[in-house]
This record gives structure tokens, C-alpha cells and sequence, in this order.
């Protein structure tokens, strides 16, 4: 009889595996019901030894589900879930990050800020959101954080101290 329970062993171990390779749930379902034959089996033939089978099911249940994912990695269908691309500003992937040491900065609005539109800073048209308030076009701003490619600004008062 503990041949029955080690062919149900390894049936359910090899239909667990191909499942990884052929989804669709019923080889797996079927692997995992003959584990649990074999477990049975194994605790109804030998109680002495029913936790050492327990543990030798679960650590067979577990290592072929790992070898399983270790396998998928190796077939076609597996390489299709994985991204092969690395992602770059050129694909489009990377949101574009703006210098930190803008921050302190002025610029003049360009198109009005209600609240996003466009600033002149340093030569450069960039995009911009005011901290709230609506800045009227030609207005002198004050950039005040930059969260990501989010540049915030708002108005500056002292247009003396340029």
C-alpha cells in the first residue's frame, strides 16, 4: 500500500507542475486532490507516522509550487508577463523631473496661471501651478516647491528686490 501513496505523491506533484506550463486550473485542482489522497492514505496505513507525512506533503505541495514559478520564468508564455523594455524619457515611460535648485527662483507668467499655465524662468517656458490663487499674464512669480514635474508658484510682491 505505500507504494499507492507515493504514486499519488508524485502524480499530484507532476499535475501541480503542469499546471504552471498548461493553466486552465484542472491539472492543478487534480494535484492538489491526490496530495490529499496520498495524505490520507499515508495517515490511515501508517498513524504513526502522520505528521512526518503531513510535513513531507506540504514541503512537496510547496516545492513544486515554487519550482513551478521558477519554470514559468522559463517558458515563452512566462516571458510575455514580464516587461523586456526598460522605461525612458525617450519611450515616454519617466515623468520629467525639474531641477530642485529652482526653487527661490522668479519668473514672469506667460499665459495666465488659473491655477495651472506656463512661466518664463531663466530663458525657459515651463509649466506651473500657483498655490491657489489666479496670477493675472505678466505677473512676476516666485517658485516655491517643486513636487515631481509639478513646479508651485506664487506671485512675488517685491519686484524691487529683482
Amino acid at each position: 500500500m505505500i507504494w499507492w501513496v507515493f504514486l499519488l505523491f508524485l502524480c499530484g506533484v507532476i499535475l501541480i507542475l503542469a499546471e504552471f506550463i498548461v493553466p486552465g486550473g484542472i491539472c492543478g485542482t487534480f494535484g492538489f486532490v491526490m496530495l490529499l489522497a496520498s495524505t490520507a492514505l499515508g495517515g490511515y496505513y501508517y498513524p504513526d507516522y502522520l505528521i512526518y507525512i503531513i510535513i513531507f506533503e506540504f514541503l512537496g505541495f510547496v516545492g513544486s509550487i515554487g519550482t513551478g514559478f521558477y519554470l514559468i520564468t522559463k517558458t515563452s508564455a512566462g516571458q510575455k508577463l514580464v516587461m523586456s523594455e526598460s522605461q525612458t524619457v525617450d519611450k515616454g515611460y519617466v515623468g520629467i523631473q525639474f531641477d530642485p535648485s529652482l526653487v527661490g527662483k522668479t519668473g514672469k507668467v506667460i499665459s495666465p496661471l488659473r491655477p495651472a499655465g506656463i512661466i518664463e524662468v531663466d530663458g525657459k517656458r515651463v509649466d506651473a501651478v500657483s498655490s491657489g490663487m489666479f496670477i493675472e499674464l505678466g505677473s512676476i512669480v516666485k517658485i516655491i516647491d517643486i513636487q515631481g514635474p509639478r513646479i508651485v508658484v506664487e506671485e512675488y510682491k517685491d519686484t524691487e528686490n529683482l
